[in-house]
């Protein structure tokens, strides 16, 4: 379990790390991420992303990008139809809860940034989606805590729709705070 959900948070983290150009750390989840896809036995090709065509791709976003994305999605469909399909759902909660960690967590005073809590606001199509699929699951008894801790997020998305007070927001930052505490390892 563990590992599948730190697949997701690295797969987040490698993201962002691409996004803004921060080179040695890209390399180094880069690596994180094929430790953990070999010790689950997901026979998807992360060797790409260790090669020195990878590296030189490093100075070109949109490929990167591109590459990360389609080696997570093949991840998914891996570990979804002829693996576990409790990991691909473990993995992609990860990735949900490491992405809003990183937006909540961008500067100390992000409720001031209108544009940023927008975007936090309208993860609440993804966070019901989520939900949705880990309450799909929740007989796996790692599915059912994961869905419990994001259970937690619901009071504040659900006054989404006449906007999101500074106590909802923070609400939110300080849940998934905690939620990332307790899932990452």
């Amino acid at each position: 379990k563990n590992k599948a959900v730190n697949l997701g948070v690295y797969g987040a983290d490698l993201a962002y790390a691409a996004t803004y150009d921060q080179k040695q750390d890209v390399k180094l989840y880069s690596k994180a991420l094929k430790d953990l896809v070999d010790q689950l036995g997901i026979n998807v090709d992360y060797s790409t992303m260790l090669s020195d065509e990878f590296k030189e791709k490093i100075n070109n976003k949109d490929t990167l990008t591109k590459i990360i994305t389609k080696t997570f999605y093949d991840t998914y469909a891996f570990l979804d139809k002829k693996s576990n399909p409790d990991l691909a759902i473990m993995m992609v909660t990860g990735m949900w809860v490491e992405a809003m960690y990183i937006a909540t967590n961008i500067s100390e005073d992000t409720y001031h940034y209108s544009g940023l809590v927008e975007i936090i606001a309208k993860q609440n199509d993804s966070y019901d989606k989520l939900m949705k699929l880990l309450s799909s699951r929740d007989t796996d008894k790692d599915i059912k805590e994961l869905e419990t801790k994001l259970n937690e997020l619901k009071p504040a998305y659900d006054k989404v729709k006449s906007g999101l007070t500074q106590k909802d927001y923070m609400l939110i930052l300080n849940t998934i705070k905690s939620v990332r505490n307790k899932i990452v390892s």
